[in-house]
């Protein structure tokens, strides 16, 4: 007779004593009525005939014939073998140590993953048990009888329960899958500033757009505005996490649902910012230009009255003042500009500018041709708001910005838009964060009616609207302070 039908012949004793439920019989090749409802896992040494229900060894054989304990090693259980559990209830009985432990762990994993057995569960060694003692130990050792063991079996903890294969047809019907999105809630307009509202609602009635539209709008143009020259700490008291409150984002419609209109109604505060810098500046230059011919004939004469105080040797003359300073240009929009151009502009503006692209298309196709990588990773660096850059060039020599801010908005069509997307989504060569950026979004397929004028625009709103942008319309030169959320 082979060990394997020994030990077959053995598995099918039963104990005069036994409970029902604790019962040893047959291999995993009997049939279900013949396999035992119960198992006792230890983490004994592993052998060929380990898995096979019966114990191998005197002692092992001891615990099944005087018991009628079924039971078997968990150390090295592969997950085919977990398979063959179908239907039984499997308690883990670990050596009282750390290895034993997590022995029983990774058994449960396999266990688990075989989702055969109806349920696990694990036993707590009770106070006072040997270490890297096991149920053999406890047998021979600590003399423990059938009733003993029983009433050690009860408080075994629960780790899984999983369902029977012969119950699958308990299932419910599987629903279906819908792919249609949610729809998007209507924009409040109680989530804008009190200063934005009246605009925001006129630019809506008039023109009869969503209010997504002009909001998503204005919040850019203040985000433009702000960039820089105030930061956002998230917590309260984690000084070393300050964001720049800089933002990209856009308008999404079809061509004639009034993307520009909108873009130049929420913009017309900026534009007016931008207008008086200008004619200051110009004003400026004229100022600059006479200060600076009138230095250079001073200078000319100093040169004069020098070379002849040397050769005379007689004290030098006094140096004319110093030369005066160009003014510079305060940009708050920029709207087509080389990456050279708008790092220098940066540096001399060092908040941040706001780029307005009536057609982010045009934008994106120039990032997209050949040569032009490094203007695409300077603009991924700007939409930071707190990285610097420096361009050196021969010619140019060397422009450093400490800190490059970039907030940007627009628009573009469905279509055009979804090309770009395809590309990023399919981890393609666009798939940069470039789109990802682009964190603000209106979005808008028809409009219900034309545009009215209605009492906000008799009444001038868009200039209260706009009224706070030049309280924040500062140089920003300097560390921008930091405004800490509530804790």
């Amino acid at each position: 007779m082979s060990q394997r039908d020994s030990l077959i012949r053995t598995g099918r004793k039963r104990h005069s004593a036994g409970n029902t439920s604790l019962m040893d019989g047959g291999t995993p090749a009997m049939v279900a009525s013949q396999r035992p409802s119960t198992l006792i896992a230890y983490s004994g040494s592993a052998n060929r005939l380990a898995w096979r229900w019966g114990l191998k060894g005197k002692q092992k054989r001891t615990l099944q014939g005087d018991f009628g304990f079924a039971a078997f090693s968990f150390k090295s259980l592969k997950p085919k073998q977990a398979t063959e559990l179908v239907g039984c209830d499997v308690i883990l009985w670990p050596d009282n140590d750390t290895s034993g432990n997590n022995q029983a762990d990774t058994a449960a994993l396999v266990i688990c993953g075989a989702a055969q057995a109806r349920s696990i569960t694990l036993l707590k060694p009770p106070a006072g048990f040997p270490v890297a003692a096991d149920i053999i130990d406890a047998v021979n050792v600590l003399k423990w009888d059938r009733a003993r063991i029983e009433q050690f079996l009860e408080p075994a903890v629960p780790i899984a329960a999983m369902a029977r294969v012969d119950g699958a047809d308990e299932w419910p019907k599987p629903e279906p899958i819908h792919s249609e999105l949610p729809p998007v809630e209507a924009f409040s307009e109680d989530l804008l500033p009190d200063s934005f509202r009246s605009l925001v609602r006129d630019v809506t009635e008039r023109m009869q757009v969503p209010m997504d539209f002009p909001a998503v709008i204005m919040m850019l143009c203040l985000a433009g505005v702000v960039n820089r020259r105030a930061t956002i700490q998230p917590k309260a008291n984690d000084t070393g996490w300050v964001l720049v409150p800089n933002l990209w984002g856009g308008l999404i419609a079809l061509p004639g649902l009034m993307k520009s209109p909108v873009i130049a109604a929420a913009t017309r505060p900026l534009n007016q910012i931008q207008a008086d810098w200008w004619q200051g500046y110009e004003e400026a230059l004229k100022g600059y230009g006479r200060e600076k011919e009138e230095y250079d004939l001073r200078r000319a004469a100093w040169k004069e009255d020098y070379k002849s105080a040397s050769k005379k040797r007689k004290p030098a003359p006094d140096r004319p003042e110093d030369e005066p300073g160009e003014p510079k240009l305060r940009r708050l929009v920029v709207n087509d500009a080389t990456f050279e151009k708008l790092h220098e502009t940066m540096r001399e503006n060092p908040a941040g500018i706001l780029v307005i692209r009536d057609e982010l298309t045009g934008w994106w196709s120039q990032l997209d041709r050949a040569g032009r990588e490094g203007e695409r990773a300077f603009h991924l660096q700007a939409w930071n708001g707190d990285t610097g850059h420096t361009i050196d060039r021969i010619a140019r020599g060397t422009i450093h910005v400490p800190a490059c801010c970039e907030s940007m908005l627009g628009g573009i069509q469905p279509g055009r838009l979804r090309s770009y997307l395809v590309d990023a989504l399919k981890d393609g060569p666009s798939n940069d964060g470039l789109i990802q950026r682009f964190q603000f979004a209106g979005l808008a397929r028809y409009r219900t009616r034309l545009g009215v004028c209605g009492p906000g625009a008799r009444r001038g709103v868009g200039a209260t609207g706009g009224a706070r942008f030049p309280r924040v319309g500062g140089t920003g030169r300097g560390e921008p302070g930091a405004i800490p959320f509530q804790s």
